[in-house]
């Protein structure tokens, strides 16, 4: 006798495929960047190593805490932008550094995304 499983739920699939549907492009780009629930105002060097038009993957030495507001400036043709984004995942590394998972909070436009890429 073979065993049944129910069917799953519709979607799952489609949910499962789509978790990244933005393109991430790897990246080098230096940044500053500096949490805006702080009253002291310290900005963080840090590496941007991916970005889509969604989120951003960044390099850091201090591991914020989800749910933190960055102000995150980095530098375009036409001059440093500052973005809004929200700490989405902290992992740490190997190296004693931290890799922070953000995501904007406006979606980049697609003309954006071609000048920091």
């Amino acid at each position: 006798m073979h065993d049944t499983y129910p069917a799953p739920p519709p979607n799952v699939a489609t949910t499962i495929l789509n978790r990244r549907a933005n393109v991430r492009y790897a990246v080098d780009l230096e940044a500053l960047s500096r949490p805006l629930e702080s009253s002291n105002v310290i900005s963080w060097g840090s590496t941007v190593v991916d970005i889509s038009q969604k989120g951003v993957g960044l390099i850091l030495c201090y591991p914020f805490k989800l749910g933190t507001f960055l102000g995150l400036d980095l530098e375009t043709p036409q001059g440093v932008r500052t973005y809004l984004v929200s700490v989405a995942r902290v992992a740490d590394r190997f190296d004693g550094t931290w890799l922070v998972g953000c995501e904007f909070t406006r979606p980049l436009s697609d003309d954006d995304l071609k000048v920091l890429v």
